[in-house]
């Protein structure tokens, strides 16, 4: 085989486990939902995160696109945990494929297969930046101010980069540029955080 149907055999491969983990996140913090105290405010809250991400606002040409859905989601990591933010970052990807789908000339087999990436991408990433929080909240604590910020911002940066090099990977498996050379041209929006 050549080495442009390995990689494209392998991105499949790739897809299917970020699309697997997605639905597994969102699966437990389903089941999860009842066990959440007041679980109205976490519904309030995914319904919010799927409205922010249908505004999302692209910049540079298109190629770079700016939400506050990660922010909404992420913060629910702080009310119901890290699953539960997982499982919102996962549901607002979903709910703007559902808000965005054309019935007419679509490839459903590449649809699917990119709503499966952005579910898996979005809850993984959100559930390790939970976890991030939750370990260094439980280090430090959250007696001032600042100490409190602290795993916030941790776990935003976290919780970026495992976005990116979750995508980097998958856009060399598709297109066959190396992850270091996307983050490299990448690299200035790292502050803002291109959730």
């Amino acid at each position: 085989t050549s080495w442009k149907t390995r990689l494209r055999n392998m991105r499949q491969l790739y897809s299917a486990i970020l699309s697997l983990a997605g639905f597994v996140i969102v699966i437990i913090g389903l089941f999860s939902f009842p066990t959440y105290e007041n679980p109205s405010i976490l519904l309030l809250l995914l319904f919010f995160a799927i409205a922010t991400q249908s505004t999302m606002t692209y910049l540079v040409g298109g190629n770079v696109s700016v939400s506050v859905s990660g922010a909404i989601s992420f913060a629910v990591v702080g009310l119901y945990g890290p699953v539960a933010a997982g499982m919102v970052a996962a549901i607002a990807e979903l709910g703007l494929w559902l808000l965005n789908r054309r019935r007419d000339n679509r490839d459903w087999p590449h649809e699917l297969e990119r709503l499966g990436v952005n579910v898996g991408i979005h809850g993984i990433s959100i559930l390790v930046a939970g976890l991030i929080f939750v370990q260094v909240r439980q280090t430090l604590g959250s007696d001032t101010f600042i100490v409190g910020a602290i795993p916030w911002f941790v776990g935003a940066i976290i919780g970026d980069q495992v976005n990116f090099w979750l995508l980097s990977i998958i856009i060399y498996l598709a297109n066959g540029i190396p992850p270091l050379e996307v983050w490299q041209e990448n690299r200035w929006a790292i502050p803002i955080d291109r959730k």
